[in-house]
């Protein structure tokens, strides 16, 4: 017994394609049995066939081949032709033969449906402000097999890289066989500030494999919603920086600032407009219009500078007005539309003491203010301590501002604090101060050396609800001449002071000249022993040639000594009594004064020369110092605040400092100066017209065409030219004329320099 073939066929539906067949062979006698056994190959029973075995008869003497059926069960899936293995046994005197083993066929009747993919919408929205929009794809209508696609992005109104991010390699999706769990696909955003409207991105399906299909919905609109809003216009507003600028006789131009605030669309104008206060147009100041402009988007202050005229005449302080007008590009003015320029005199002015805080009184204390007050850090107020409490302001931490005076019911300030004598010729003087005083009125009483008391103002009850002492007000009072310490206020812990300042008239320390505070000086020379450091002159207008009196108490004796000045040193001749003293006294040069304790000793009594070396050099911050050298070889050295500058004659040293400093020249033939730290669009190259010549015209800066680039001239208009490589500046009266060009400064470490860094006085 055994199988007719190796191999049968049976369709999934049970039609037989090659029946299993069993044959007899090599006999026929007796009946005999034999099973056919099923067994898995790549079909599964019972999922795919019925295992049971099958039985096979042969009668005796029957040799007819016999075939048998397997029970085939017919599903849905896709698996393709399976097997099932046969084997054939018998338990009858029959014998197996070689054929005793088969496949049997099973040909799959079920077709692969790898589906259809497709986005879950057409449309979907994001916010700008989000970081991704997440889109989802489906696989709907079959699942068999793995397939993939790609995401492809392409802009629609929205512009990848700007609104969204397009990777160079687009992004795969894959479902492996048998899935059907939606797929994110994430698409990063870009947000801006553009207002652009709402934008589109078109996402597509592309590059499907597996043979899975692109279904209805295989591209979307990805829409970006905007979250940007139409700003409206703003070209600002334009206003003078504060109400009153400062400048002072000798700098060649006052400086206004012009600031643009809210908002800076478009460019705008407007005219400076000048009219006289007590300065006089033409005499003290240029009237002429000048126009400030901003870029569009520029809100950086403005500075202006202004004209100004020196002259010999002790005013008080002349002032001129200015005004914005003609605003262009939808501008508007603000508050401060109008401002004040004051001309400080440099001929004969006020010596203004340094402004009084708590620092200046040893028998200050620090209190908190629980009382309400507010104050800057140099408060003064009265509180009076006892067994009771400490006043109005309780004690607290020690980083508190209110300072406590608890000594008596006033405030006394000395003329001598700050000066070791009151100069001579003084006729009076002013005291200002702020106060806050909620509950009563107050005395301010002036006594003289002796403590007379030689005058008597009254300050009133400042505004405010009882013990309110946040609101100050400004207080102001002329005092005599014999006036050597005044007493401020009556009662203690009913007022507070700040910014106290004294004024002696007349002395020639005015504006923005800086009080250096005393200074003690040795002296040196024959007739004296000692060392010699140098002091800092007054940084006001102070030159070779100047005036130097010495004047004071020596030893038993009142004297008067007098020199000049000459380069960085004072020459006197002092009177002397002999031995070691100290002159209590002052020094001055043009007017200008110092005053000090001068330590010498003296080898016998008579005469001696003093030495006194000094540097014009910045003592204090934010000076606007004009410092005018001699002919010699100067080095002149300013420090922080806006300076000016000018060398002289020989070959000096310039160094501006800090701040928008003026350098200047009166002519051509004076040497050549060398400046340390020009910053161009700050600092400007100052030329007088009248020195220079060659038709320059004053009061405006150097036009485009008088200036050029490099080592000569190149068309007759040009009159400076600057060699950006070693830092040369020249003149030349003729341009590229016959007569030769003249170096008069070199500036170290400036690249680059143009016309509107050279401006004509």
């Amino acid at each position: 017994l055994q199988f007719s073939a190796p191999s049968f066929t049976v369709q999934e539906d049970g039609t037989v394609v090659q029946a299993i067949t069993v044959t007899r062979t090599g006999g026929s006698s007796g009946a005999v049995t034999a099973t056919v056994n099923l067994a898995d190959g790549t079909a599964t029973a019972p999922s795919d066939y019925d295992n049971t075995p099958l039985t096979v008869t042969f009668a005796d003497g029957d040799t007819a081949a016999k075939t048998v059926t397997v029970p085939i069960v017919q599903d849905t899936l896709v698996e393709g032709t399976e097997t099932v293995n046969l084997t054939l046994s018998t338990t009858s005197a029959a014998s197996i033969g070689t054929q005793n083993t088969a496949t049997l066929n099973i040909n799959d009747d079920d077709t692969a449906n790898p589906g259809n993919l497709n986005f879950d919408a057409t449309t979907v929205s994001v916010n700008e402000t989000s970081p991704v929009a997440v889109v989802s794809i489906n696989r709907s209508g079959g699942t068999d097999g793995a397939v993939s696609l790609q995401v492809n992005l392409r802009d629609g109104t929205a512009t990848a890289g700007l609104d969204y991010v397009n990777t160079p390699t687009p992004t795969v999706v894959t479902f492996a066989d048998g899935d059907a769990e939606p797929k994110p696909v994430s698409i990063p955003i870009l947000d801006d500030e553009l207002v652009e409207g709402n934008e589109t991105i078109s996402v597509e399906l592309a590059n499907i494999t597996g043979g899975a299909t692109a279904g209805v919905v295989s591209s979307l609109i990805l829409q970006i919603v905007d979250n940007d809003v139409v700003q409206p216009v703003q070209p600002g507003t334009l206003e003078f920086s504060a109400p009153t600028f400062s400048t002072i006789e000798g700098k060649p131009r006052a400086e206004i600032t012009v600031n643009r605030t809210g908002g800076s669309n478009g460019q705008i104008s407007a005219n400076l407009v000048f009219t006289e206060g007590t300065a006089k147009a033409g005499v003290s100041f240029n009237a002429s219009p000048l126009t400030v402009t901003f870029a569009d988007g520029d809100a950086t202050a403005k500075r202006v500078r202004i004209p100004i005229f020196d002259d010999a005449v002790v005013e008080d302080l002349p002032s001129f007005n200015v005004a914005l007008a003609a605003v262009t590009g939808g501008a508007t003015v603000g508050a401060q539309s109008t401002a004040a320029v004051q001309i400080a005199n440099n001929d004969a002015a006020p010596l203004a003491l340094p402004l009084l805080g708590f620092e200046e009184f040893g028998n200050f204390q620090r209190f908190s203010g629980s009382g309400g007050l507010t104050f800057s850090d140099n408060v003064i107020t009265l509180v009076a301590e006892n067994q009771g409490g400490e006043g109005r302001f309780q004690r607290d931490v020690a980083d508190s501002k209110v300072v406590a005076y608890d000594t008596g019911d006033s405030i006394t300030v000395g003329l001598t604090d700050r000066l070791s004598s009151v100069p001579a010729g003084i006729t009076g003087g002013t005291i200002s101060f702020r106060y806050a005083s909620p509950n009563q009125s107050h005395q301010v009483r002036f006594f003289d050396a002796a403590g007379n008391q030689v005058g008597v103002e009254t300050l009133n009850r400042t505004p405010g609800a009882q013990d309110n002492f946040t609101e100050f007000v400004n207080a102001s009072f002329n005092f005599p001449a014999t006036t050597r310490s005044i007493a401020l206020g009556s009662t203690a812990t009913q007022i507070g002071f700040d910014d106290i300042e004294v004024t002696l008239n007349p002395a020639l320390l005015t504006g923005e000249w800086q009080y250096i505070s005393p200074e003690d000086f040795t002296f040196t020379g024959a007739g004296f022993t000692g060392g010699a450091p140098a002091f800092a002159a007054p940084l006001d207008i102070i030159q070779t040639g100047d005036t130097v009196t010495i004047s004071g108490f020596y030893l038993n004796s009142t004297g008067t000594g007098t020199g000049q000045i000459a380069g960085n040193q004072i020459t006197a001749t002092l009177p002397l009594s002999g031995g070691t003293g100290q002159l209590l006294g002052s020094i001055s040069a043009d007017g200008r004064t110092i005053e000090g304790n001068i330590t010498f000793t003296g080898s016998e009594p008579g005469t001696s020369t003093a030495i006194i070396p000094f540097t014009m050099s910045s003592q204090t911050a934010a000076s606007n110092d004009v410092i005018i050298g001699d002919a010699g070889a100067n080095s002149l050295s300013a420090g922080i605040g806006n300076d000016s500058l000018t060398g002289g004659v020989g070959a000096d040293t310039l160094t501006g400092g800090d701040g928008a400093d003026d350098f200047i020249f009166n002519n051509s033939s004076e040497g050549s100066d060398n400046i340390t730290d020009f910053t161009p669009g700050e600092d400007q190259i100052v030329i007088v017209a009248a020195g220079f010549g060659a038709d320059l015209s004053a009061g405006a800066v150097l036009p485009a065409s008088g200036f050029a680039l490099g080592t000569s001239a190149s068309d007759p208009n040009q009159r400076f030219i600057y060699d950006s490589t070693t830092g040369a500046l020249f003149f030349d009266g003729d341009g590229n004329g016959p007569s030769s060009q003249v170096q008069f400064a070199t500036l170290t470490g400036v690249p680059g320099l143009n016309a509107g860094d050279i401006f004509v006085l």
